[in-house]
């Protein structure tokens, strides 16, 4: 990670300083939101591979690290939003 003018400990893997951040809210200042936003992208990228030809739900699963029950967890909240 690369220094701002500002002061060492600013930026992150997002930015390199925290004038220039793409995110609408700091991920030190608000842990949950940030936790929240890789589960979502996480699970969009599960829909994604899920619908793709050839690949099975146990494959799906083993390749994120998750129970076959997880997976369907998420097929169920997608469908309700």
């Amino acid at each position: 990670m690369s220094v701002c003018n500002l002061h060492e400990a600013c930026g992150c893997e997002h930015a390199h300083c925290c004038l220039n951040c793409p995110l609408p809210v700091c991920k030190y200042d608000d842990p949950d939101w940030a936790r929240h936003e890789r589960t979502a992208r996480r699970d969009d990228l599960i829909l994604q591979r899920l619908g793709q030809p050839g690949l099975t739900k146990e494959s799906v699963a083993k390749e994120f690290h998750l129970s076959l029950r997880t997976l369907q967890r998420i097929r169920e909240t997608s469908k309700k939003t």
